[in-house]
């Protein structure tokens, strides 16, 4: 639809599998080595995992554009099948003709033949298993023992899988060690960087002929962090930017654009109203009178105040349950603790108390100490401490966790620091754009959806507790590692 106005020779953000996008940035590259070493090298296994939409089955299909001619390939696109089923799909794929009531001892005798047949040809025989997650075991089995077929020289039989992360931490059970030994090369995709997801936007936009500068900077920064480098979201969210563009006539993508489009396509829990009606705050102080006097009085109170009528709930609604608050003792003030040995709160220094992995306490550029056998010393990393102590000037707009919906001068620092942290160019918040119902305009110093599932991305990146909340433990790890900490 929109192709036309930004003159583009195709869709730049299709969430097809096309080759002809294909970013080959350094991870992408190493995994295409991989691959071209599955399809080259005789025996064992090649394995390549990777989140969901980070561009398996992309890479998949530009190898399969580049087939060695002396390759004989079968490709098994849904591995939902029991051993049987699976050595008749394998046969189908390599045009190998068999009994229909042969049982899966002969299709495995049968099956050597061919493997050797086409050795003695001179050519090699690869199977490919995309969503290799989805195999159960006994079929993994099978697969293993199909990598027994071997002559004195070399396995007649490569196989590559492909799959989601789940599917390493199968293939590290004990009771599948055998088959983890086999694998040679193996390589593992992770989301892009803020810079990398700017470079791939970029190089599908080129692709179609598009204006490199379509997206500027803050929007690109916006793209990155609510798609959080995920190629398919990318997509996504970027093309339903462009139709959001379109539609206003505009030939640039803001911020605000991207935080419109992300709302709209990423699934996120419906919002919770906080605003009550002033109206409905003029019946409290008599209903609470009410309440009073019945109960002094002993009195039941009145069918109508009794009466609990069920919550109408509107079908598929999704509700939270409140977060846990944040233990307040965490943040120790400068009259509770004075000196402990060489421990000074002092004034307007405040000293927090809790645990901090030491991923994060190795960028610390402030004063930590640790407790060791009754005394406190200075932190060391790799040590076990019974109890740590950070020097830690908090931030005078910080008065405890903020939780999502919540609005405070803090979660603009901490959008800040994570463009710093996501190795965004510099980390201001220019060029936004409000656009849409007032309900979807961009409020920088409100905690929304959007950015809890930053944070959590940054909790679980740096082993913290992955709560979601903006609290004085996650706060201060964002300053320690951004350099903000003093």
């Amino acid at each position: 639809m929109y192709n036309q106005f930004f003159n583009f020779t195709q869709s730049p953000f299709s969430i097809a599998p096309n080759p002809a996008f294909l970013y080959q940035q350094e991870q992408y590259a190493k995994a295409l080595a991989v691959l071209e070493y599955g399809l080259t090298y005789r025996g064992g296994f090649v394995l390549l995992t990777g989140e969901v939409g980070t561009g398996k089955t992309t890479l998949c299909r530009h190898m399969l554009n580049h087939i060695p001619q002396d390759v004989n390939l079968a490709l098994v696109l849904n591995p939902q099948l029991n051993p049987l089923e699976l050595m008749q799909v394998i046969f189908r794929e390599f045009g190998i003709e068999a009994e229909k009531e042969a049982g899966l001892r002969e299709l495995q005798d049968k099956f050597n033949e061919y493997l050797l047949g086409v050795y003695a040809a001179g050519r090699h025989a690869v199977l490919i298993i995309d969503e290799a997650q989805q195999l159960a075991d006994d079929v993994l089995e099978l697969i293993r023992l199909l990598t027994n077929l071997e002559t004195d020289e070399c396995k007649l039989l490569q196989i590559i899988l492909l799959g989601q992360p789940e599917l390493r931490a199968r293939l590290d059970k004990y009771s599948l060690r055998q088959l983890n030994q086999r694998i040679t090369a193996r390589h593992h995709l992770l989301p892009l960087t803020a810079r990398q997801t700017a470079e791939y936007v970029r190089h599908r936009l080129s692709v179609v002929g598009g204006d490199a500068a379509l997206f500027n900077k803050s929007a690109l920064r916006r793209l990155h962090r609510c798609s959080g480098g995920v190629p398919r979201l990318i997509n996504v969210i970027a093309d339903r930017a462009l139709m959001g563009a379109y539609a206003r006539d505009r030939l640039q993508v803001t911020a605000g654009m991207v935080e419109k489009a992300a709302a709209e396509v990423v699934a996120a829990p419906l919002p919770v109203k906080t605003h009550v009606s002033r109206w409905n705050w003029l019946w409290l102080p008599p209903l609470a009178s009410a309440a009073v006097i019945a109960m002094y009085l002993w009195l039941p109170l009145p069918a109508f105040l009794l009466q609990q009528n069920p919550p109408v709930v509107a079908p598929q609604s999704v509700q939270l349950a409140p977060p846990e608050p944040e233990v307040k003792s965490e943040i120790i003030a400068p009259q509770e603790i004075q000196i402990i040995d060489r421990v000074e709160c002092a004034a307007p220094v405040v000293c927090w108390q809790g645990n901090m992995p030491d991923g994060v306490l190795t960028f610390a550029r402030i004063p930590v100490w640790g407790l060791l056998d009754g005394h406190w010393q200075t932190w060391q990393p790799g040590m076990s401490y019974e109890g740590l102590i950070v020097q830690w000037a908090a931030p005078t707009d910080f008065n405890g966790a903020v939780t999502l919906g919540g609005r405070s001068k803090i979660v603009e620092q901490v959008r800040e620091m994570l463009d710093l942290i996501n190795g965004a160019e510099d980390a201001n918040t220019e060029n936004w754009e409000v656009i849409g119902p007032e309900e979807n305009q961009f409020i920088s110093d409100q905690y929304d959806w959007l950015l809890q599932q930053q944070v959590k991305k940054f909790q679980a990146d740096y082993g913290l507790d992955v709560d979601g909340l903006i609290g004085s433990q996650t706060l201060l790890a964002m300053m320690i590692i951004t350099g903000k900490a003093s």
